[in-house]
């Protein structure tokens, strides 16, 4: 993997504000799954689509593989990695399209873009995604810190710069890591 692609935490206080808004979602999440409001098929695909734009291996092996449990074809699931979008439902190509520019920027995403997809998907659906989207999001850049640090990525400032983050990363890293390896 390059350096280059790989999004990772650049400081201890953007992990920490990422950790907050995930848990914060996560919690949220629990009442709206009750009403389940998308397929687990779709949650894979967004969450395939998050882990491909951030280069996350581990992640996209984990997903790839829960896409397949789910019932996504191979075919499918390596059009979704390439991000050909011709392998979603017209339903889906605006959640699709959500989950890029939300990896891209981190979750920090315009008010007006959170706007549109609750218009098209209402209240609890936008909620979901969103939720489903954050907390990939978190574990991809976990990873790709954990990973970078591993692999010597990162100069000695960046280092410096990201060693908290790194190690608040790893255990989060590790469990992710660990289940997309169980058979």
């Amino acid at each position: 993997m390059k350096k280059e692609s790989l999004r990772t935490f650049d400081s201890l206080s953007e992990y920490w504000s990422l950790f907050q808004k995930t848990f914060k979602k996560m919690s949220g999440l629990r009442k709206i799954l009750r009403r389940e409001q998308i397929t687990p098929q779709f949650r894979e695909k967004l969450m395939l689509v998050v882990s491909q734009t951030n280069q996350c291996a581990y992640c996209s092996f984990l997903h790839a593989k829960k896409a397949l449990e789910e019932g996504i074809s191979q075919n499918t699931i390596d059009n979704i990695l390439d991000i050909e979008e011709g392998h979603f439902t017209p339903k889906e190509i605006p959640a699709v399209l959500f989950a890029r520019h939300f990896a891209e920027t981190k979750g920090n995403v315009s008010p007006l873009s959170i706007h549109t997809l609750t218009e098209y998907y209402g209240e609890h659906t936008s909620r979901q995604i969103q939720a489903f989207l954050q907390s990939v999001l978190f574990g991809n850049l976990c990873c790709n810190t954990v990973f970078s640090f591993k692999e010597h990525l990162f100069s000695a400032s960046e280092k410096r710069n990201r060693r908290l983050a790194w190690l608040c990363s790893l255990p989060v890293a590790s469990m992710i890591k660990k289940n997309s390896l169980k058979n």
